[in-house]
């Protein structure tokens, strides 16, 4: 584990020559991408995967993410040590969006009921709670004001396009702008100025962007879900209906683009660990763990014939 900091501390950044900055040049550039889905707080599973890969010493070729897949994926690329350091993840996680449905005491659930009470204000006559300055501002320091294509790893994030449905796939500019448009939850936070395009959160249209990592020079690509299976539910309102219907479109687009990925790593999570539960770090970085350390043998197995075709880039 790397030195405790005080809440709110952040070091500069990592050392060029660190082992784990070695790590990640130590081969060509294109032998495995990761593929990191979105999914509010269950997306901190994927912190586990990430390390489970640095302790198999494989190391990361490209990184494509999506919402708080693109969190994770995007600070792992400017500094891996964030990994190891839970003073700066909770200093980070002290600026998510809480969970207006709490349950609980008495007390805790009427505290809930006027948060929910706000959220369905801003959700149905607003833009968002929150416009996401606060955490922007935080991500940033983080990653030391780093840029995109200042990163050891090329990396991607995936946003959605307000105005035309499509993909934005963000591979320049401020990296904490743009994480914090790919995780631009709609009705949390307000949509992201992005030029002239307005983003949103990358999970409405590329929840798990293994075309956009692909796109980074990956000759082998790793999918990993946090998405829980569909319930077999059927809706008693017509707001419930809709709700389902998004999901039903949301599930079939990202089944597509997880096919398409060379190995399917799917992380179990209860389905009572929902997207606002980022109180449950330990545990979830534990599942991601265990799901990795699961598919580490299909990983070294897929990579292999890569490692054989692929020829050293240039220095």
């Amino acid at each position: 584990m790397t030195a405790t900091l005080a809440p709110g501390l952040i070091r500069g950044r990592r050392d060029a020559t660190s082992p784990r900055a070695a790590l990640h040049r130590a081969e060509p550039r294109s032998r495995l991408g990761v593929a990191l889905g979105g999914g509010g707080a269950r997306g901190l599973a994927h912190i586990g995967v990430l390390q489970v890969l640095e302790e198999a010493g494989i190391a990361i070729g490209a990184i494509g993410g999506a919402s708080m897949g693109a969190i994770v994926g995007g600070l792992f690329a400017a500094d891996p040590d964030l990994l190891d350091d839970p003073p700066r993840l909770a200093d980070l996680l002290s600026v998510a969006p809480g969970n207006p449905w709490r349950s609980g005491s008495w007390r805790q659930r009427a505290s809930g009921l006027l948060d929910a009470v706000d959220y369905v204000e801003h959700d149905l006559f607003g833009m968002g709670r929150d416009s996401g300055a606060r955490l922007e501002k935080r991500l940033d320091a983080i990653a030391a004001h780093r840029t995109i294509e200042e990163l050891d790893v090329p990396f991607a994030a995936t946003a959605t396009d307000v105005m035309s449905g499509d993909v934005a796939v963000l591979r320049s500019g401020n990296l904490a702008s743009a994480l914090h448009a790919s995780a631009a939850l709609p009705g949390v936070f307000t949509p992201v100025a992005w030029g002239s395009r307005w983003l949103i959160d990358g999970g409405v249209v590329s929840n798990l962007p293994v075309r956009a990592t692909r796109d980074l020079g990956a000759d082998v690509v790793v999918g990993v879900s946090v998405t829980p299976p569909l319930a077999p539910i059927m809706p008693r309102t017509g707001v419930g209906l809709l709700l389902r219907l998004n999901a039903l479109t949301a599930h079939r687009l990202q089944a597509e683009e997880f096919d398409e990925a060379d190995v399917r790593l799917v992380v179990p999570i209860p389905r009572e660990i929902g997207v606002f539960d980022f109180d449950q770090l330990d545990q979830l970085i534990a599942y991601g763990r265990s799901a990795a350390l699961r598919a580490l043998p299909e990983i070294e197995q897929a990579i292999k014939p890569a490692r054989s075709a692929s020829r050293p880039m240039p220095a």
